[in-house]
């Protein structure tokens, strides 16, 4: 395995900006993150995984690995409930689906980001140029307006009718 450390990129959604507009750039799958405390760590993000539908089973072929220090990479995905709608419907998303990836970026406790590779691999052109490159400015308008009953009523309606087809679980 090999790691390197990165030092203070900033925080994990910059980081994860960042990896998402270079993936896409370079043609790539996007990123996927766990952040919050994993692997006795504040973040782990694979610059780039292909994310497919997968038998749950496969999911745990893998005995898990330590809870401390590097991570280098492996299987990332998720697990869903397999509810399908209360219209009889298959479930909308796949029970589970993740990818292999062979490298994260590793956010530390003290604040540092660390490249790990299981292979041994340097980080790709793509991750350095992609977390040198100034972010991109996003633009955001928000109208605030007198709340409209009747249209608050269709949106409740809407979000129960949801619901009750399984497509969410709540929503506010």
């Amino acid at each position: 395995m090999r790691t390197e450390r990165l030092g203070d990129l900033g925080s994990p959604a910059a980081v994860l900006r960042a990896l998402a507009a270079g993936s896409k750039a370079a043609g790539l799958a996007p990123p996927a993150a766990l952040a919050g405390e994993w692997f006795g760590s504040r973040a782990v993000i694979a610059p780039s995984v292909e994310v497919r539908p997968v038998d749950p089973a496969e999911v745990f072929d893998v005995a898990p690995g330590d809870t401390e220090g590097p991570v280098g990479g492996g299987w990332i995905g998720y697990l869903s409930y397999p509810d399908p709608g209360a219209d009889g419907a298959p479930p909308r998303i796949p029970e589970a689906a993740g990818g292999w990836t062979d490298c994260v970026l590793r956010l530390d406790r003290d604040g540092d980001w660390w490249f790990e590779s299981l292979s041994g691999a340097t980080a790709p052109g793509w991750i350095a140029d992609a977390l040198a490159a100034e972010p991109a400015s996003g633009h955001c308008t928000i109208t605030w307006q007198s709340p409209d009953e009747e249209s608050h009523r269709e949106g409740v309606l809407a979000c129960l009718e949801a619901i009750g087809a399984g497509e969410v679980y709540q929503a506010c």
